[in-house]
């Protein structure tokens, strides 16, 4: 690249020729010949030349923000994917407990109701809230699997192996 666009700037030398004969009435009378020298020196074009350089620096460099702009986006998308994947392992961390606590809470008033100290609504009440505890953990590894594929997309190994997640 950087060898032709030097050449460019150099004077050239072209050389050409023809030979003939002309006729009169049908009959050659003698030969005709032509040699002809071209020395082309771009003296004017040294303008044009440095215009181009300057533009493709210009566009080189446009790219390079690009690519500078793409890094710094990419950066930012995994940063945020792995505070999503902190932030929603807590999440599973704390409805977990919350399954425990309800399970306990279940056990007690069980025991209670079995005793003859309380009478149902509380234990209704325990079920309900076991169940709710256990649907809050079922949505928090929702979230907690669905915050681990951004992560994964971000980090481009989703692109470069869907194939094994897809059996293919």
């Amino acid at each position: 690249m950087h060898t032709a666009a030097r050449s460019q700037r150099l004077p050239s030398l072209s050389f050409g020729g023809y030979y003939g004969v002309s006729q009169v009435g049908g009959v050659g009378s003698h030969g005709n010949f032509i040699a002809q020298g071209t020395l082309s020196v771009p003296l004017f074009r040294e303008a044009k030349l440095r215009g181009d350089t300057e533009a493709a620096q210009a566009n080189l460099d446009a790219v390079n923000a690009q690519l500078d702009d793409l890094r710094g986006k990419i950066d930012q998308q995994v940063r945020s994917a792995l505070l999503d994947v902190e932030a929603t392992a807590k999440l599973v961390q704390v409805a977990r407990s919350n399954v425990e606590l309800a399970t306990r809470a279940l056990a007690d008033e069980t025991d209670r109701v079995s005793a003859g100290v309380d009478d149902n609504l509380p234990l209704v009440t325990a079920q309900a809230t076991l169940a709710a505890a256990e649907s809050n953990r079922v949505e928090s590894l929702y979230q907690y699997n669905l915050s681990k594929l951004a992560l994964a997309r971000a980090a481009g190994i989703l692109e470069t192996q869907y194939r094994a997640y897809l059996g293919r």
